[in-house]
C-alpha cells in the first residue's frame, strides 16, 4: 500500500505542470531635432588708411574690429573655428597680418567679451545662451605690417568661421 500510495503521489506530481509566462517590457526611441545654427549679420575687420613701414593695430574692443554673430538652439554646446589669414593681398602683393585679438561670449559687446587669443584652426568650445534671443559674439582684432616699399592699393582676405554643434 505505501508503494501504492508513493506511486499515486509521483503520479499526481509529474501530472502537475507548471506553466512560466514570458514576462515583457518595453521602451521608447527618441530624439528632438536643434534648430539650425543662424548665423546673423557681421561686420569686416576694417584697418582703414595705414602706412608703409608702419604697424597698424585694431584691437578687438575696436568699433573697427570685425565681428561674427549666431544663435542656435538654447544651451547647446558649440564648436567655433576661426580660419585666420596670415597676408592681405591687393592682387599678388601681401601685407602681413598676425597677433590676433579676440572677444567672445554671449551676448557680448566690444567692451565685455571674454578675452580670448584667436589661433587659426584651433577649435573653441562654449555654450549658446538660455533664452531663445541670445547671439553669440566673436570680435577680431590684429595687426598688420606693411612693408617699407609696400604697394600702394586695397588689400584684403578672408577670415572665416565654422560654427557646429558639439551634440552635447
Amino acid at each position: 500500500m505505501k508503494t501504492l500510495n508513493t506511486l499515486m503521489a509521483l503520479a499526481l506530481v509529474a501530472g502537475v505542470v507548471t506553466t512560466v509566462e514570458a514576462q515583457t517590457a518595453t521602451i521608447n526611441a527618441t530624439a528632438r531635432v536643434l534648430s539650425p545654427i543662424a548665423v546673423g549679420p557681421s561686420e569686416d575687420l576694417r584697418f582703414g588708411n595705414v602706412f608703409q613701414g608702419v604697424d597698424k593695430v585694431v584691437p578687438a574692443s575696436d568699433v573697427s574690429s570685425g565681428q561674427f554673430e549666431f544663435s542656435g538652439s538654447t544651451n547647446a554646446q558649440v564648436d567655433m573655428v576661426l580660419t585666420l589669414p596670415t597676408n592681405l593681398f591687393n592682387g599678388v602683393a601681401p601685407m602681413p597680418i598676425a597677433f590676433w585679438s579676440g572677444l567672445q561670449g554671449v551676448n557680448a559687446t566690444r567692451g565685455t567679451g571674454a578675452v580670448f587669443a584667436p589661433v587659426s584652426g584651433s577649435p573653441i568650445v562654449d555654450n549658446l545662451g538660455a533664452a531663445g534671443t541670445d547671439f553669440y559674439r566673436i570680435f577680431i582684432g590684429a595687426t598688420v605690417s606693411p612693408a617699407v616699399g609696400q604697394m600702394p592699393g586695397n588689400y584684403t582676405n578672408t577670415i572665416s568661421l565654422d560654427v557646429t554643434y558639439t551634440g552635447n
